[in-house]
């Protein structure tokens, strides 16, 4: 699981420094329109992903919920952006909104089982839970 988040990170970090270094190649993929400092606005918030690359050295559960939190506020929110100005989105593009809603549904499950009940933990080592 670690390494799923790691690389999920430095993907993130990878695209937002590239649409940061050059926006006008990813103007013509967005649903919507993006100008040069749209797109460097939005390079930002992707590298906001790059947290994930903590979770090498940061093995706790809490950790991974926290980010997973987050992410769902984050994706939620940009749903209802798009919700509301579905007419002035281009579903043509290959960058599309449509697939936000299976990336917060895959978010949304994979937080419901780190928030499960557990069994109790016995040792205080034990308790801190870690990311194997």
């Amino acid at each position: 699981m670690r390494g799923v988040v790691t690389g999920v990170g430095v993907l993130a970090l990878i695209q937002g420094a590239a649409m940061f270094i050059s926006p006008s190649t990813f103007l013509d993929l967005w649903p919507w329109t993006l100008s040069p400092l749209s797109c460097r606005t939005l390079a930002a918030v992707c590298c906001l992903g790059s947290a994930g690359v903590g979770i090498w050295n940061d093995a706790r559960w809490s950790t991974l919920r926290q980010m997973l939190e987050v992410e769902i506020v984050m994706v939620g929110l940009i749903l209802l952006a798009a919700l509301r100005a579905r007419d002035q989105l281009d579903s043509s593009k290959p960058a599309r909104v449509a697939d936000a809603d299976r990336i917060l549904a895959a978010v949304l499950r994979l937080d419901r089982r780190l928030v499960a009940p557990r069994a109790p933990l016995t040792g205080r080592a034990e308790a801190s839970g870690t990311i194997g």
